[in-house]
């Protein structure tokens, strides 16, 4: 048998479920495995609520656009990672530095030249 989409194996166990059919005669009337049937029950069960959360399905928007991206879109958001990334670790270091300053230079920077 080919591999069934997502809808429908939804659509199999909503009716399984909705005519309160028998996980078995569900399983011998569409020819799956019944651990397989189980395994759907569990998940739609377990994950069905989220499509009601406000964020469902964005994340999986903005990956599906990075990898239909080109190659030269993917080389901008790299470089662009890279710029962000190098941009905190040198604040980072110039806090790290500024924190660690000896006393004396401190005060040295503090006085008044005559």
């Amino acid at each position: 048998m080919a591999e069934l989409s997502g809808e429908q194996k939804l659509r199999i166990v909503l009716e399984s479920i909705i005519r309160n059919v028998p996980k078995e005669e569900q399983c011998k009337k569409y020819g799956v495995a019944e651990k397989d049937f189980q395994d759907w029950h569990d998940h739609l069960i377990k994950n069905g609520g989220r499509i009601f959360e406000p964020e469902f399905g964005q994340k999986r928007e903005r990956v599906r656009k990075i990898r239909k991206a080109g190659p030269l879109t993917k080389a901008v958001l790299a470089i662009s990672l890279l710029v962000n990334l190098s941009g905190l670790i040198v604040w980072g270091v110039m806090r790290y530095l500024e924190e660690t300053r000896s006393p004396v230079a401190m005060a040295k920077e503090e006085q008044i030249p005559e």
